[in-house]
């Protein structure tokens, strides 16, 4: 399960994130990333993911490629991310 909270904040909307990033929750946050349509500025606040799949790397992957922003990324899934490394 995966919580998705979206919160404004002066910097642009935050997407804090909570829980395993798996399965049809790899879709919504798909979704919910989408309907922000034209923000200037999306922040992903991962510090409370517990997992993610690989297709949930792929997902962040193609995220941060189109402009959003990462915080509080736990080193596990930075270092998944930054070496291209799915386990």
């Amino acid at each position: 399960m995966l919580r998705i909270a979206t919160l404004t904040a002066p910097r642009g909307t935050i997407l804090a994130l909570s829980g395993r990033l798996v399965g049809d929750w790899i879709a919504e946050l798909a979704r919910t990333f989408e309907l922000l349509g034209g923000q200037e500025r999306v922040t992903l606040d991962l510090s409370d993911v517990s997992f993610v799949s690989n297709d949930g790397l792929a997902l962040l992957r193609s995220l941060i490629g189109r402009g959003a922003r990462m915080e509080g990324c736990p080193p596990y899934i930075a270092l998944q991310l930054n070496d291209g490394v799915e386990r």
